[in-house]
């Protein structure tokens, strides 16, 4: 019955479904007293204005409560759809800036290219160090210095000390066993870590990152594919877009997750 009828109607009501669930009129039904008695028990609240008053307001209330949380919720949706949007603009500024960075390298590159006529060939029987962004190649006993900039940038390295890792990287990354790295560049591929190693991120990841057991992780930057450790710490406090596969290891999440955590 709807909230506003008046006690006519209920009382008709209520003579109505007598005669449909009375036990005299039900001899088969097994349920019928306990039908008639809560029939009459909803009577005596209808036909009570008191009681009946209560009723309605409980009601409302429950049904005010029932529309907050409804609200509640698309609100919150509704954030959460905003926070996936400006993650994913992010990504795609970061993305096109990396392909700018690409393309003037290659640009510069095309500039400074020997013609056909002083081209040369160097045959490399020496060692190469690459550090911060200068090449120094030994041929011959002869040390020849290119004024050119790297893509990639090594200092240090080695369980010795620590090893920093800056600039982009186009392809995958390998980090060595019980080394202390950090990855201040960007890394266009994934991140291999070997057992033992500690590794800050502090730059961007754009793939997977992928640990052995034993090692610590730190992402203070960004990380976009997932990154999985199992056995091994890891903490959270930049954004982590993928899911995060620790096992028994230990996670620590402060900063911005988007995946799970298994």
């Amino acid at each position: 019955m709807s909230p506003g009828v008046d006690e006519a109607a209920v009382k008709r009501q209520y003579r109505e479904r007598l005669r449909h669930v009375h036990p005299d009129m039900n001899p088969d039904d097994p349920h019928a007293a306990e039908k008639t008695k809560r029939l009459v028990e909803a009577y005596e609240v209808l036909s009570n204005p008191a009681k009946r008053s209560a009723l309605d307001a409980t009601l409302r209330a429950e049904a005010e409560k029932k529309r907050r949380q409804q609200r509640d919720a698309e609100k919150r949706r509704r954030a959460a759809e905003q926070q996936r949007r400006a993650a994913s603009q992010r990504t795609t500024q970061q993305e096109r800036e990396a392909r700018g960075a690409a393309r003037a390298r290659a640009r510069r590159t095309r500039r400074t290219a020997p013609g056909p006529r002083g081209r040369q060939d160097i045959r490399m029987d020496g060692t190469t160090i690459i550090g911060n962004g200068n090449i120094h190649i030994t041929v011959n006993g002869k040390t020849v210095h290119s004024s050119g900039r790297t893509a990639q940038s090594h200092r240090g390295g080695g369980a010795a000390g620590s090893d920093t890792r800056s600039g982009v990287y186009h392809g995958n990354m390998t980090i060595p066993a019980g080394s202390k790295t950090v990855i201040s560049g960007q890394v266009m591929g994934n991140v291999l870590v070997a057992a033992g190693s500690t590794v800050t991120i502090s730059g961007q990841v754009m793939g997977n990152v992928i640990v052995s057991t034993g090692s610590e992780i730190v992402i203070n930057g960004k990380v976009m594919g997932h990154v999985t450790a199992p056995g091994s710490n890891v903490a959270v406090y930049g954004v982590l877009m993928g899911n995060l596969i620790v096992g028994s290891g230990n996670a620590k999440i402060q900063g911005v997750h988007m995946g799970r955590v298994v």
